[in-house]
């Protein structure tokens, strides 16, 4: 699972990029691509009910470490104008944050 540290890293990332926190989706450390990953799933939900704008992760492979996967999510998020920030430094953990930008930071 993602350590707290992790987490909190990201979030400051998004928070110096003027994003807010939407949504948190870990998976545990045990899902590989054969399994179900129930938090995937959820995020893929929320992308095609527009719950955010920007998925920010700290490198590609914590979407999936499968190349054909990463890229088929990757389109899909695109599908429903999801952009992905890499908040570069991050440690690794295996989590995905849902943001939006704020409103005043992009005025």
């Amino acid at each position: 699972m993602a350590s707290v540290n992790a987490i909190f890293n990201t979030m400051l990332r998004c928070r110096q990029r003027h994003y807010s926190l939407v949504a948190t989706y870990v998976d545990a450390d045990e899902f590989d691509i054969h399994k179900v990953r129930p938090e995937l799933k959820m995020m893929l939900a929320d992308a095609h009910d527009h719950k955010f704008d920007v998925l920010a992760i700290p490198s590609p492979d914590r979407i999936s470490r499968n190349p054909v996967e990463l890229i088929r999510v990757i389109s899909e998020l695109q599908t429903h104008g999801i952009r992905i920030a890499l908040m570069e430094a991050a440690p690794k953990s295996t989590k995905r944050l849902a943001c939006k930008p704020n409103r005043k930071a992009s005025a």
